[in-house]
């Protein structure tokens, strides 16, 4: 259903029981009816139902089934007692329209019974004050009396039955009820003249109570209605087409056939259909999912997410408001049954609700933030209201303004990789990583790369990715929270083009540099599990082609480049022999050994009260680099050590050593390879 097809929706009942038995229940309820006898006292029928049940569509079907004269009495119309005996009146000479001898003395009627209603005290009250002498002035037969017996003689030579038929009682205010209820109960009782009333068994007993009616309320009311027919509930089939109505506004029957929302939508149906009791409440939702699906859509919400707390929001208000306030609880939930927190949240909310809704609400709880059935959560459905990036989405029925669109991403993502040089899509997102905001930026590189699909390697993602680096790196804004995220999204195509041939070697040197692209290696190996058989394949014709032009250089040349411990480690790494002695035909002394060593000191840092350093020689990586140049004879040529220097190299308030400091660590570290018996 869309908008176009039903633009309002005005609660109207409808002409005919559409729901599987109320047609048959309505035959049966006119036949009682139809069986009363000329002649026969008035009698109340009762038609309860909650509300939105289909009372009003029963009405009509009923009424369509009555033999005799039917007239609709409306008292919630009505101001007063005065007012409301008006409208009964009025409403009862519907049915004579020739008797106007009788119309007459109707009116006559209420004039004379609006006092005698006023005094006469409801059931369950005391008769005290003026109501007990105005009861008592009424004992003897009265004008109101004499009307009566005329009035009821005349309908009687009439010989015509009359249904009144009066609906939403349970629309009525206290008074008013009552006042209606005093009508029904004495004013109208003539013979041949009936009442089927309309009504919410629970609304009536709460406005009784609230009254100050002493006693069960329900009990009065079996005394003024004889015959209570209650509405059927609705068969499990029909809830099932209601909550597959919904459903469908939402996401259309297809999607819910294919493998990602098959099994989440019968999830879903089973729930409704728990939930879903009423003609009315179904419409209700099914028309404010119509009117909001445009904005979901716009949103990217997950369809049945979107039905699921939808129905929360309409039906169950209060529960919409507790997970709406309560986003950390939520989107934390732990997958398991024993998890506390989510057992603090169905005590929670079970207080919130009805017992006989406690189960259904649940049921749609689970289904929005359990994800431990991967049944109900596939890779399909990955934009849930259980995630942080998508939950405001659900309530704000929209992207905030500072939000990334997903689905412009995706088309932005899927052209560049096409070749598409430049679309609408496109410049929104490349100016969303270079504007100002860079948590906004950072969320659009996140969202970027997770769009990406698969492995396909693609070079013109590469050269995308490397313009906006290039871009932010010349207007100074690379080194804030976006920097990690398109570095990481860089390597990680630099890796696959490389790993294809698509991307040769010496130009991802030209464009990137050794230092970025040992960065990117390490950067993949440190997110993304089983990467290694990737960095191999698409790092070691780099570490080669380092290799080769690092053997052709002087020592001084290879210990300037700033790339060199990084890539040796690297190498070293790789687990092949690519770079293993790489530096040993430039050593040529103890003094060399030195000056190769302190490179392959670093620096750790630890973060606590105060930040602190400690010195750590990366001895499997200088070994690696210089080969058979460590050896014991080569130690032994070490300088001495230096005994005056007093220096930390554990919980340092400073990096860095001193250069005397430095050399005398490498000294020892090294006289302590000699020592160890590590070398031979």
């Amino acid at each position: 259903m869309t908008i176009s097809e039903n633009p309002v929706w005005s609660d109207s009942p409808r002409s005919k029981a559409d729901i599987g038995g109320r047609a048959a229940f309505a035959a049966a309820v006119a036949a009682r009816i139809n069986a009363a006898p000329m002649g026969s006292s008035s009698t109340v029928y009762g038609l309860v139902g909650p509300w939105g049940s289909g009372k009003t569509t029963l009405l009509r079907d009923i009424e369509d089934r009555v033999t005799g004269e039917t007239v609709w009495f409306s008292p919630w119309s009505a101001a007063d007692v005065a007012a409301i005996t008006s409208e009964f009146v009025a409403a009862l000479s519907e049915a004579f329209p020739q008797a106007k001898d009788l119309k007459s003395r109707l009116l006559g009627y209420s004039r004379f019974g609006v006092p005698a209603l006023k005094a006469i005290p409801f059931a369950g009250e005391a008769v005290s004050g003026v109501a007990a002498k105005a009861f008592e002035e009424l004992t003897p037969p009265s004008a109101w009396h004499t009307e009566f017996q005329h009035i009821s003689e005349q309908i009687q030579h009439l010989g015509k039955q009359v249904l009144v038929i009066v609906d939403d009682v349970d629309r009525l205010d206290a008074n008013d009820l009552r006042a209606l209820l005093r009508v029904i109960r004495l004013l109208g009782r003539f013979n041949n003249v009936h009442y089927l009333i309309a009504y919410d068994q629970m609304t009536i007993d709460q406005l009784l109570t609230s009254s100050g009616m002493v006693g069960r309320s329900s009990d009065f009311m079996e005394k003024i209605v004889q015959y209570p027919f209650e509405i059927p509930p609705t068969p499990a089939a029909e809830r099932r087409r209601w909550a597959r109505a919904s459903v469908t506004v939402a996401v259309p029957e297809h999607a819910q056939l294919s493998d990602d929302f098959r099994a989440p939508t019968e999830s879903l149906i089973g729930i409704l259909a728990a939930g879903i009791e009423t003609p009315r409440s179904a419409e209700r939702l099914r028309e404010q999912l119509a009117i909001f699906a445009g904005l979901a859509s716009q949103a990217e919400l997950d369809g049945l997410d979107f039905v699921a707390i939808s129905w929360l929001r309409i039906a169950h208000h209060n529960v919409w408001e507790h997970v709406r306030s309560h986003r950390e609880v939520f989107c934390g939930w732990r997958n398991t049954s024993e998890d506390a927190t989510r057992s603090e949240q169905q005590v929670a909310i079970s207080e919130l609700v009805s017992a006989s809704s406690a189960k259904a609400v649940w049921d749609a709880v689970l289904f929005l933030f359990d994800s431990s059935n991967e049944l109900l959560a596939p890779v399909g459905r990955k934009r849930g209201i259980r995630s942080p990036r998508y939950f405001d989405r659900y309530f704000l029925l929209g992207l905030a303004e500072d939000d990334v669109s997903d689905a412009q991403t995706d088309a932005a993502v899927e052209q560049i990789i096409a070749g598409t040089s430049t679309s609408a899509e496109i410049e929104i997102f490349g100016g969303i990583i270079l504007g100002d905001d860079a948590e906004r930026a950072a969320l659009a590189l996140r969202v970027g790369r997770d769009s990406r699909r698969d492995d396909t390697p693609s070079i013109a993602m590469v050269d995308f990715l490397s313009a906006q680096r290039q871009d932010l790196d010349r207007t100074n804004r690379l080194h804030d929270f976006r920097q990690a995220g398109l570095e990481r999204w860089l390597a990680r195509e630099v890796a696959l083009a490389l790993a294809s041939g698509d991307l040769d070697v010496e130009h991802a040197v030209a464009q990137f540099g050794y230092e970025l692209l040992i960065a990117s290696a390490h950067g993949i190996r440190g997110v993304s599990r089983g990467s290694e058989n990737l960095i191999k394949a698409a790092f070691s014709g780099v570490a080669r082609e380092w290799t080769e032009t690092a053997g052709k250089q002087t020592l001084d040349e290879v210990l300037a480049r700033p790339e060199m411990y990084s890539m040796l480690s690297f190498c070293a790494w790789l687990g092949s022999d690519i770079g293993r002695g790489v530096l040993e035909r430039s050593i040529s002394g103890a003094e060399d050994l030195v000056r190769v060593a302190e490179k392959f000191v670093t620096y750790s840092e630890t973060l606590g009260y105060r930040t602190e350093y400690d010195v750590r020689f990366r001895e499997a990586a200088f070994r690696f680099a210089v080969g058979d140049e460590l050896s014991a004879e080569r130690l032994a040529e070490l300088p001495d050590l230096d005994d005056s220097l007093d220096y930390e190299i554990t919980d340092r308030l400073t990096r860095d050593l001193e250069i005397a400091e430095l050399r005398d660590y490498v000294v020892r570290q090294l006289r302590g390879l000699a020592l160890s018996d590590k070398v031979t």
